[in-house]
């Protein structure tokens, strides 16, 4: 079986330009946590590949480190989490994110 990495930043692909499919960015919030923080920053991510997929997404804080969260099998067309668990407070707004076929655990995540 083949296995693919891909790696997102801020968003962006930086791996293949013509994807069949890829973990994109569904949305993003402001806010909603740590109150009465306003600089909290929340994403969630949507499997738009053909398959089920393990990703990983790290969220900057603005004292420069990553919190990191790893979401296992999320299939296609299923957007990750169901509430605003990916959050971190006092952020920065930058993400990365990488996914691999669901399973995949020879192919390991990257550190942001």
């Amino acid at each position: 079986m083949k296995t693919t990495l891909m790696v997102i930043l801020l968003g962006i692909c930086i791996s293949t330009p013509a994807l069949a499919g890829e973990v994109v960015e569904h949305d993003t919030a402001w806010g909603r946590n740590c109150y009465p923080s306003q600089d909290s920053y929340a994403i969630k991510l949507k499997n738009r590949t053909g398959h089920p997929v393990d990703f990983k997404v790290c969220l900057e804080r603005k004292s420069g480190k990553w919190a990191c969260y790893v979401s296992s099998n999320v299939y296609p067309g299923e957007v990750e989490p169901s509430s605003w668990g990916y959050y971190v407070c006092h952020g920065t707004g930058k993400a990365k994110w990488w996914w691999r076929d669901a399973g995949a655990y020879s192919t390991r995540f990257p550190r942001p």
